[in-house]
This record gives structure tokens, C-alpha cells and sequence, in this order.
């Protein structure tokens, strides 16, 4: 059963708390996961990475997953390595929409996740995690994409 969560969380730090807490939520094996291949997004103020193999393209718009791996270490029962959250980016509209959010455990595993009830786009600058990233992500999106920024951006002009 998916678990629904209704908002956006307001940090990343609350991201990793609201992993914690759902960790119970719907456990999944490694191989129900998505196969990724991970790269670098920003390393500061945290780390962020952005899965560039499982970018879906519904243009003009970009699904995209990201991760943010847990810093702590907590060594608890069922530990949290890192949070994924799946997004809808309108690098045009500068606006975002938040689908789901997972923990994955220390092993690769699922140990929980959430849809995003009836997701809707809000305008990055509103956005309580991703507000400073949209300039990196539509910029790493441009690289992956073949029609490249100009064409995100919704401009014909280099």
C-alpha cells in the first residue's frame, strides 16, 4: 500500500526525519526498485544527486528523481542511507510538482515511500526544497536533453 503525503516537506532535514518516520510504510526489495546510475547535482549546502539514466522526458517538461543521502549514520533497526524524491520540472514555467518520496534503507532496499496526493505545480521560488536548485537541475537537464536549453527554457535563442 502506497502512503499518501499530502504537502511538500519545508527541508531537507525534515525530508530525512519524514523517511524515518514512514520507514514502515511499504517495504520493497532491491530488485522492485528503479535501476539508476546517480550523479553529482550540487555537494553544498547538502548533497544532491539526480538519477540522469531515469530522467522521463513529457515535454517540455522533465520527471526527474533526486537523492539526498543521509549524513548521520543512525544505526537503528531499520536505517535510512538516503531520501528520493520525484519530481516534475517545467524549466520554462519555473515551476515544480512533487509525485513521491522514499527512504531507501543501507542495502539499496525501499523501506518506504509515499505518492503525492493530486500533485500540482508550484513556482520553484515557493518550493522549500528545491527552490535554490532549480538553476543546477534545469542546467543538468539541458546536458541530458538532445533539443538543450533553449529549448526547456522555451527560447529559440542561444
Amino acid at each position: 500500500m502506497i502512503c499518501p503525503l499530502g504537502r511538500s516537506v519545508p527541508a531537507i532535514g525534515a525530508l530525512l526525519g519524514l523517511a524515518w518516520g514512514m520507514s514502515g510504510c511499504r517495504p520493497k526489495s532491491a530488485s522492485d526498485a528503479p535501476r539508476s546510475r546517480w550523479s553529482l547535482l550540487v555537494a553544498s549546502p547538502d548533497t544532491v544527486l539526480i538519477d540522469t539514466a531515469g530522467v522521463e522526458w513529457v515535454p517540455p517538461d522533465a520527471r526527474v528523481w533526486l537523492r539526498m543521502p543521509r549524513q548521520d549514520g543512525d544505526s537503528t533497526t531499520r536505517p535510512v542511507a538516503a531520501v528520493e524524491t520525484h519530481h516534475d520540472i517545467s524549466c520554462e514555467r519555473r515551476e515544480i510538482r512533487d509525485r513521491e518520496i522514499r527512504a531507501v534503507g543501507v542495502t539499496g532496499e525501499v523501506v518506504g515511500d509515499r505518492a503525492v496526493r493530486d500533485p500540482s505545480w508550484i513556482p520553484a521560488s515557493a518550493h522549500p526544497t528545491l527552490r535554490n536548485l532549480l538553476a543546477a537541475l534545469c542546467a543538468r537537464l539541458s546536458e541530458l536533453d538532445p533539443r538543450g536549453l533553449h529549448s526547456l527554457l522555451g527560447s529559440d535563442r542561444p
